[in-house]
């Protein structure tokens, strides 16, 4: 029997039977591209924090002191590239403004802006918001305190001017470890080594093996560091007039009747037999042609004493020899300690367990020194360590708390983040 139309649109308006399924075939397009446009936009906020965070380290980077506008673009740039945002690639720009052109610091001296930027490609969120969208992120240094250099290499072309192998570690986050070479391997670390501190290279890095630095900020190309004690004199011994002394003899051992030493000119250098204890009064100490401390022999001198190497090509402190020094915090060699004349060439060997507690500095301005497995450098509140180029194969800590020592300081003005 055939219905009037009406009556079959009526029966047809109130059937429910599959509704639920026809409602679902509606809105589930709809959800799946609010699910993907919340995606894309997620992508888009952990591509910008990661822009943030390479801003932060790109703005530190260029904020070392004694950098060209050149210098600190390109120190810029460089870290920017190893946290994977290298300008120039993929519509990535990386720009640097000094002081900066917008923020609070405007007008602070000594100000750096970094800004990067890049485009992406929206999918989804192009219905809503223009395709490609820029994302950018920017940092704002400005000039903070001092840093405070503990381990300076002079040498301006080593490559490896500081190594650090055998995973040896530096660990003092407030010692700042420089290098004023400008080889590409400026810095080598090898074999699960880490430098807690910060690092500023005149050169660049070479990290293998898992090594790592783990201090901030971590410069690479910056200007070379002043040397802080090119203006120290340090005479020759015949040049003061000063006569040979008789405390040692012609091979340069202590005489068994000296074991406490005076200050003067060691024409035959100064030698100790294994387990020897020798103590040196306040004053200086020229040593010519050879030192050597044997094994097991300790020295104290620790009211203000200065060593200086004058002439010779053998230096040596062996298996498990303490030395304890204190510098003279007043007069020609306020600060240091053992340091060597700018004339000789050669290495110091720090061996196998030997242990240096120096207050004040180390200073061999055209000598190399290695430090052997197990040496150590702890129990001073200021040790400087500058040297042509370092060697470290054991972890070593140098302390940084030089006020009462009058060394001088080994650093630039550390940037610190403002925006």
């Amino acid at each position: 029997m055939l219905q009037h139309p009406a009556h079959l649109i009526r029966r047809l308006s109130m059937e429910t039977s599959g509704a639920i399924a026809i409602q679902m075939a509606i809105a589930l397009p709809a959800l799946i591209g609010m699910a993907a446009l919340g995606a894309e936009m997620t992508t888009l906020y952990v591509h910008q924090k990661r822009m943030q965070q390479a801003a932060d380290q790109a703005v530190l980077s260029a904020g070392a002191t004694g950098l060209s506008a050149a210098q600190r673009l390109n120190a810029a740039r460089a870290m920017a590239a190893t946290n994977g945002f290298r300008d120039g690639v993929g519509g990535t720009s990386v720009t640097l403004n000094t002081p900066p052109k917008s923020g609070s610091n405007v007008s602070t001296s000594g100000g750096q802006e970094v800004i990067i930027s890049r485009p992406y490609d929206l999918h989804l969120a192009r219905l809503f918001l223009p395709s490609p969208i820029t994302i950018k992120a920017r940092a704002v240094t400005i000039p903070g305190r001092q840093s405070t250099g503990c381990v300076l290499a002079l040498s301006p072309t080593a490559a490896g001017a500081i190594t650090v192998n055998n995973q040896a570690a530096v660990s003092n986050v407030n010692c700042e470890v420089v290098s004023n070479s400008r080889s590409a391997s400026s810095l080598t670390m090898l074999n699960g080594t880490t430098i807690s501190g910060p690092v500023y290279l005149a050169g660049d890095a070479s990290l293998s093996g898992s090594a790592a630095v783990l201090g901030t900020p971590f410069v690479r190309n910056g200007a070379p560091l002043d040397d802080p004690y090119s203006a120290v004199t340090i005479p020759l011994p015949s040049a003061l007039g000063l006569k040979c002394t008789n405390q040692t003899n012609s091979k340069g051992e202590v005489l068994a009747s000296n074991k406490s030493l005076s200050p003067g000119r060691f024409c035959d250098g100064l030698v100790t037999s294994a387990k020897e204890d020798i103590v040196m009064t306040p004053g200086t100490y020229y040593i010519e042609k050879q030192l050597s401390f044997n094994n097991n022999s300790t020295l104290t001198a620790t009211s203000g004493v200065t060593i200086i190497l004058s002439s010779g090509s053998s230096f040596g402190i062996g298996n498990g020899v303490i030395w304890r020094i204190n510098a003279p915090t007043a007069g020609d060699f306020a600060g240091l300690a053992f340091i060597s004349n700018r004339s000789i060439t050669g290495t110091v060997n720090v061996q196998n367990g030997a242990r240096l507690i120096i207050e004040g500095a180390i200073y061999l301005p055209a000598m190399n020194i290695t430090f052997g497995t197990n040496a150590d450098t702890t129990g001073a509140k200021c040790t400087q360590l500058i040297a042509q180029t370092i060697t470290i194969s054991t972890s070593l800590r140098f302390e940084a708390d030089c006020l009462a020592s009058n060394v001088k300081k080994i650093g630039r003005s550390q940037p610190v983040l403002s925006e």
